[in-house]
């Protein structure tokens, strides 16, 4: 698909769509994740920065774990274990 668009709808709900289709993203924080992820486009986003965004002060143990969970799930998400989350 090299001419397909993503389009991201960042106000109200996250909702990406392809070419006008939907895009299902899962859970809510994957798709906060996301959401974080775009406004900080061609930026290495820092795991810690993930956590903060998603969890605020009061972090589960797992916290990132999950991060490397979502973005995987997400796509053309790198995690890096030094630099934190990227696009590809």
């Amino acid at each position: 698909m090299p001419d397909s668009q993503l389009k991201l709808q960042l106000l109200g709900p996250v909702e990406p769509t392809i070419d006008g289709r939907p895009l299902s993203l899962g859970p809510k924080k994957q798709r906060s994740l996301l959401a974080v992820l775009a406004l900080h486009a061609n930026e290495t986003v820092s795991v810690d920065r993930l956590v903060d965004a998603l969890w605020g002060d009061r972090p589960p143990a797992t916290a990132q774990k999950m991060v490397q969970l979502y973005s995987a799930r997400t796509g053309n998400v790198q995690f890096h274990p030094i630099y934190g989350v990227l696009f590809d």
